[in-house]
Order: C-alpha cells, then sequence, then structure tokens
C-alpha cells in the first residue's frame, strides 16, 4: 500500500486477510454489508423476479466483495472458489446481471 494514500481502496483489504481468515473476513464484510440500508428499489431501480434463484441485490452485493478478496472477474471466482461458500452462483449470473439492460450503470 502507498504512503500517500488516505483511505485504502477495496482491493487493497484482502492484503490484510491470510487466506486461513477469508472465510471470517467474507462473513464480517457481508454482516457490514446487511447492515447497509439497500433495496433493490432504491439501490438498483429494479427487483428481482418471484422465481429467481439468487436475488439481484443478493448478486450485487457480492459483486462489492470481489475486489475485497482479489477477484477480478466472474470466471475467477468460479475457478477457485473464493466466494464460493457465500454464493454458490455461477458465472453466468454476474454476468446476467452485469449485462441486465434494467440496470442504469
Amino acid at each position: 500500500m502507498s504512503i500517500h494514500k488516505i483511505t485504502p481502496f477495496l482491493s487493497d483489504i484482502k492484503d490484510f486477510f491470510n487466506n486461513s481468515d477469508m472465510t471470517a473476513a467474507m462473513h464480517i464484510i457481508s454482516s457490514i454489508l446487511a447492515q447497509i440500508k439497500m433495496t433493490e428499489q432504491d439501490t438498483l431501480a429494479v427487483k428481482s423476479k418471484r422465481n429467481c434463484v439468487y436475488r439481484l441485490l443478493t448478486v450485487f452485493q457480492c459483486l462489492l466483495l470481489f475486489p475485497c478478496f482479489g477477484i477480478k472477474n466472474a470466471n475467477r471466482n468460479q475457478k477457485y472458489g473464493i466466494l464460493d461458500s457465500l454464493i454458490k452462483a455461477r458465472k453466468d449470473v454476474f454476468y446476467r446481471f452485469m449485462e441486465n439492460p434494467d440496470i442504469n450503470w
């Protein structure tokens, strides 16, 4: 981490965790995200369908965790399974979410 940075980037957070602490760190970060009041309507301006396996907000929160654990893309998560214990979604779930035309990126 650079001396001149005042606030560490999310990608720098992964340097603070050992491999054995990844699961504990993942649950701590996800519990912090759970305390932030995010709704699908307010955050994404879209609601999940009733029959969906993974809610859009869950996929979004998982994508927020990617930089914390050094995951560069959804394919890497599927290949190495770093966040696999948190969400069992495969790469197509993340790519469909990111390509959703109803979400204004």
